[in-house]
């Protein structure tokens, strides 16, 4: 269980990560997360979630296979989420 430090620490990252997203390198943030071990599939969706919008033209080939594959009732909300996000 983290605590209230840690998930603090964890919103400023991803608020900053958020921030600092473009159109030049969202695929590669959600490519390295995805990569990362300690990235869960909630963490990749809260932030394809976040980021999602007509200007991120490539996020729908990304959500599609993950929404085949995913079990996770949270990580499916999110990604349903950012696929209406980008119509």
């Amino acid at each position: 269980m983290l605590t209230e430090r840690e998930v603090f620490l964890y919103e400023q990252l991803q608020d900053k990560l958020i921030e600092e997203t473009t159109e030049q390198n969202y695929l590669g943030i959600i490519m390295s997360m995805q990569a990362h071990e300690n990235v869960s599939a909630l963490d990749v969706s809260m932030y394809i979630a976040e980021i999602s919008s007509r200007k991120y033209s490539g996020l729908k080939e990304i959500i599609l296979p993950l929404l085949e594959k995913e079990t996770d009732a949270d990580v499916i909300e999110d990604l349903e989420i950012a696929l209406k996000n980008l119509d």
